[in-house]
């Protein structure tokens, strides 16, 4: 991944479990498995700085039905 998460992995782990769609455990798999699909290039992501010039990358999750995101310019 070129770029280090703009938001640590634990706060995506509570968002997961804060629905009460998903187990401790599932929601660490959920994250191991979003840690992969970055790191290999085959996540999607969006910019949804659309007001702002862009520069904000957002994956969506399905379990906590929403987008994420992962990079925030400085």
């Amino acid at each position: 991944m070129p770029y280090p998460p703009f938001h640590p992995y634990s706060e995506i782990y509570d968002r997961i479990l804060g629905t009460g769609r998903a187990t401790a455990r599932e929601s660490e798999k959920i994250i191991e498995d979003l840690k992969i699909h970055m790191e290999s290039g085959d996540a999607f992501g969006i910019d949804i700085g659309l007001d702002t010039g862009g520069g904000y990358i957002a994956v969506w999750i399905p379990v906590i039905d929403d987008f994420f995101i992962i990079f925030e310019p400085s």
